[in-house]
């Protein structure tokens, strides 16, 4: 399964959209991708992990085109989370709290 979808709002006298990508096709990618009018987000193993101890995704915050329009102004950032416990024990950790 994967998807697709566009948003896209009037909030006084400005404007602005975001596109989400979301892919379950573990063979192929495992992937979440939010890019609005003024950010992204991409977690490139948000499925299942690479690692148990710590997860990582890029943000890249007001990137513009460059002169020319070679490239762009911000190399996205890479944010790192360090966990204490594997990512399915905090799952059932939350779904627990939740019931």
């Amino acid at each position: 399964m994967s998807f697709t979808t566009s948003f896209h709002w009037d909030i006084s006298s400005t404007s602005s959209s975001a596109l989400i990508h979301y892919s379950f096709f573990s063979h192929t990618s495992m992937d979440f991708a939010v890019s609005g009018s003024n950010a992204s987000i991409h977690a490139k193993d948000f499925i299942v992990p690479y690692q148990e101890d710590w997860a990582s995704y890029e943000l890249s915050i007001g990137a513009k085109f460059v002169e020319l329009h070679i490239g762009w102004n911000v190399v996205p950032e890479e944010v790192r989370v360090d966990l204490e416990l594997p990512q399915e024990v905090l799952m059932v950790q939350e779904f627990a709290r939740l019931a």
